[in-house]
């Protein structure tokens, strides 16, 4: 069975949209995926540290969680990517919703974050968040640079 097909598979399922088992999935893909973050910046510590017993058992957590993250994830895409809904599935949709979460992040998200970081004291986090959104106007930048090229007529605009 190829990929298209498999995607079309998905979409003769059940609507998942709006239901309360797309949320408990949103919350479980969130959860694991920040604890498989978490995993590999522990093993990394415990790296540094010479505990290569820690170490390992962190990165098999990791990948645990990944592995986790992304079974929540195949069943989120058939209502769409799950941080803004976008289609999403094959490559020229994923590259649209990527571009749209990026732009928004970078454009609204982040620089809410960083004027609070600011207003309540802490100057480090806001100059690291603003660099983060740096780094997100940067991704946007070549993901419109890519569709442009692929000859997507929304590209160019802001998302």
């Amino acid at each position: 069975m190829s990929a298209s097909d498999r995607l079309g598979d998905l979409r003769i399922l059940p609507a998942l949209a709006d239901t309360a088992t797309q949320g408990h999935l949103r919350a479980a893909f969130a959860r694991d995926a920040q604890a498989a973050a978490m995993w590999t910046w522990f093993a990394r510590i415990a790296e540094i540290e010479g505990d290569e017993d820690a170490a390992r058992l962190f990165r098999d957590m990791a990948e645990s969680d990944s592995l986790a993250a992304s079974g929540h994830l195949d069943y989120l895409l058939r209502a769409g990517e799950p941080l803004l809904g976008l289609p999403a599935g094959g490559t020229l949709a994923n590259l649209r919703a990527a571009l749209a979460t990026q732009s928004q992040h970078a454009a609204e998200t982040l620089p809410e974050a960083v004027q609070v970081a600011r207003v309540e004291g802490f100057p480090d986090a806001a100059s690291w968040l603003a660099s983060v959104a740096r780094g997100r106007e940067a991704h946007a930048e070549r993901l419109r640079s890519l569709l442009a090229r692929k000859g997507d007529a929304g590209a160019g605009a802001n998302e």
